[in-house]
């Protein structure tokens, strides 16, 4: 499911016909990122953009009317996406049916990052085997 999700994703949203998925295990752990060239995440309801100018601050975010995350961000272009039941977040107002917030639940950690000088978007999702 995660992989469908990141793949899906990138067919939609990269500038570039290049992306790259990278698997790596580590046991207990399994690690899959994903980079490509193209936009940082904007989000449609939010006051905070990328860059963030407070850190390690849950902030309540959206890319659609109808869909709500709950990140927290890491630094200046870096945030984690949280999941509501491991945090204590009110499952009423999380979205359904959609490709983020599924790779968070099905995740352990679910990690996005922006980096600006490169133009590419990197997605870590590490999940315990």
């Amino acid at each position: 499911m995660i992989l469908i999700e990141l793949v899906t994703n990138s067919i939609k949203h990269s500038v570039n016909a290049d992306s790259r998925i990278k698997l790596i295990i580590d046991h207990p752990s399994l690690t899959i990122q994903k980079l490509e060239k193209g936009l940082q995440i904007e989000f449609t309801s939010s006051e905070q953009q990328i860059p963030f100018e407070e850190i390690d601050k849950t902030i309540k975010i959206s890319f659609s009317k109808e869909n709500k995350h709950h990140i927290q961000t890491l630094d200046k272009y870096k945030f984690k996406f949280l999941n509501p039941f491991a945090e204590d977040i009110d499952i009423e107002q999380m979205p359904e049916h959609f490709g983020f917030y599924i790779i968070t639940l099905a995740s352990d950690s679910f990690v996005y990052q922006y980096d600006p000088e490169a133009k590419e978007n990197h997605y870590i999702v590490n999940i315990k085997i």
